[in-house]
């Protein structure tokens, strides 16, 4: 990997985090929001020595080496089908549908009186520089003063840059773009409101709001689209939210005349049971290993990325030299080290695995896997698939009653369900049942953007949704050690 020299100056102490954050420079792999504990924002300093971007204070000028990881990968893709009747009347006028991940911010325009997608945006989320997950973007709002304005500029800053690329990309005015319709977790719904987070992270885990919000984008500081009206889709609690809701929704779950589960795997995994007349919903927190954060040498989707991995060798983003592992090869990887007895089913990996070397790649790096990961890996999958065994026994219901499986999300969306089974993160009952089914979150945003009538039956299925809190719960708990292990 490739490394940028940059040059810093600041006439006040700082942090060289700080300092290559005022450049619009990231690190979309820390995790810890600047905290000094994933080490993710290593940079060369003065070449000489290797420091903490996040923990390192300067004044005066600086020379630093940071990574050049390239364009991250981010997923734009959902099932194109749909049935929308579109308002004819509204000629001439566009409008943006949005995801608003904890990771990336994607951007769809769309002509409002046909349903054309017109084009797409994507970027990494430019909160991640003040955390990578949405707990450590709360304890930053909640521990600086105006921690949570900061929070909601970038965000609106982001989106109106975003806007503006599209606009001018597309050879589109401004002042055509009359809606935008946002699906987003609860957390990032807040921040982009500027409203409270606080609550959500503590018990009893109460949001400021949970019902569909009707604003402007003047009132949001989205600046170029002022008088732009936003909805924000309503969501069903803390940790389920509207991405949720629209992904329940764009998918038809609840229209299944059979059970069906729906799984959205990120830091936090929301999932969902329809039980053929109920819809049961929890969320678990699997930490950032599907991002490859947490990983030893885990890394976002980016080019050099292992992908997959099999024992016929790996497969890297854009054929690149092998720079690191993310979430899709991380749980390759997993399956692999089980298959060939490195990882017994307690998940103990005696040493450091290095896939550079087992499948003998000739790289400037070397890529390994290390008993700490195999020990996130089992906290990750162990919470999920407790999960969802939870809400089938709240429903009374087992694996084999299960018929349909949608996973949702870029991770979902490349994740090998064969590996995803083999090490437990899915029941391998299910096999030949798995559909990936894209950036639900975007598709359920353009729906209901699009056609007036979607709106109203998605908070019918919303409203009817049953949130099942985890946390506390015995039941869980026993399921979450019993998942612990291999088999």
């Amino acid at each position: 990997m490739n490394n940028m020299k940059i040059k810093l100056y600041s006439e006040k102490e700082t942090t060289i985090l700080q300092a290559l954050k005022d450049r619009g420079i990231e690190f979309p792999s820390a995790v810890c929001g600047g905290r000094g504990r994933c080490g993710k924002c290593r940079v060369l300093l003065n070449g000489k020595d290797y420091v903490l971007a996040c923990q390192t204070k300067f004044k005066g000028s600086i020379e630093v080496e940071v990574p050049d990881s390239g364009e991250q990968k981010i997923c734009t893709e959902f099932e194109q089908s749909m049935n929308l009747n579109p308002d004819r009347t509204k000629t001439g006028q566009r409008g943006f549908a949005v995801d608003i991940g904890t990771t990336t911010v994607v951007m769809m325009i769309v002509d409002m009186a046909t349903a054309k997608i017109l084009g797409f945006e994507a970027e990494m989320n430019a909160q991640a520089i003040d955390g990578a997950d949405v707990i450590s973007r709360i304890s930053f709002a909640s521990e600086n003063p105006d921690g949570t304005q900061v929070l909601q500029k970038l965000i609106a800053g982001q989106l109106s840059r975003m806007g503006s690329k599209l606009c001018r990309r597309l050879g589109i005015e401004p002042a055509t773009v009359t809606e935008m319709t946002v699906g987003a977790n609860t957390t990032m719904l807040h921040l982009l409101a500027g409203a409270e987070t606080r609550t959500i992270a503590v018990a009893p885990f109460v949001p400021v709001f949970l019902d569909p919000q009707q604003m402007t984008g003047e009132k949001l500081g989205i600046s170029g689209f002022e008088k732009m009206k936003v909805t924000l889709i309503g969501g069903i609690s803390s940790y389920v939210g509207a991405d949720i809701t629209a992904g329940l929704y764009c998918t038809a779950i609840t229209e299944q005349p059979e059970p069906a589960v729906f799984l959205d795997l990120g830091t936090n995994g929301e999932m969902a049971l329809w039980t053929g007349d109920k819809l049961l919903c929890c969320s678990a927190a699997a930490g950032p290993v599907f991002e490859g954060a947490s990983i030893h040498c885990g890394t976002g989707s980016i080019p050099g990325a292992i992908s997959h991995v099999d024992r016929s060798g790996i497969t890297t983003i854009e054929d690149r030299p092998a720079v690191g592992i993310c979430g899709s090869g991380v749980i390759d990887t997993m399956a692999l080290l089980l298959d060939l007895g490195e990882v017994d089913d307690t998940g103990y990996l005696e040493e450091d695995f290095s896939l550079t070397k087992h499948f003998g790649l000739d790289t400037g790096e070397e890529v390994v896997f290390v008993p700490k990961d195999v020990r996130e890996v089992q906290l990750a999958k162990s919470a999920i698939f407790s999960g969802i065994q939870t809400l089938l026994r709240q429903a009374k219901l087992t694996e084999d009653d299960v018929r349909h499986v949608y996973l949702a999300g870029g991770f979902g969306t490349y994740m090998r369900a064969e590996s995803a089974m083999r090490i437990g993160l899915l029941s391998s009952k299910w096999e030949g049942m798995v559909k990936p089914s894209g950036n639900t979150s975007l598709r359920g945003a353009m729906m209901t953007l699009l056609d007036p009538q979607c709106m109203g039956k998605m908070e019918k299925m919303r409203k009817s949704a049953q949130y099942i809190e985890l946390s506390g719960m015995k039941e869980f708990q026993d399921l979450f050690v019993e998942n612990m292990m291999f088999e």
